[in-house]
């Protein structure tokens, strides 16, 4: 799933390992990558490993991808392809 979030959410993100409920929300329980588009860049920033609704890792990705989107919705298949092993993971 491409989840837009703003840098603050994105920053709440990686301090207090969790989306707004808001997200949660729009999210199906079986998604298990979410790929974090930061609305205030335009690009894919992060993907958070998920199982349940519960935020079990997360990694930045080393060479953002370039992206828009006003809404969750599906992410696009090149992304887990292009950036498998070019991610740090942050926790």
């Amino acid at each position: 799933m491409l989840v837009p979030l703003t840098t603050e959410e994105t920053d709440a993100l990686i301090i207090e390992k969790t989306l707004p409920e808001r997200v949660w929300a729009r999210v199906p329980m079986t998604a298990k990558r979410l790929w974090i588009l930061e609305r205030g860049e335009n690009k894919v920033t992060f993907v958070l490993i998920t199982e349940n609704h519960r935020s079990l890792r997360l990694s930045q990705i080393m060479h953002p991808t370039g992206m828009s989107a006003k809404s969750v919705r599906e992410a696009p298949t090149h992304l887990l392809r292009d950036h498998r092993l070019r991610r740090w993971r942050i926790w």
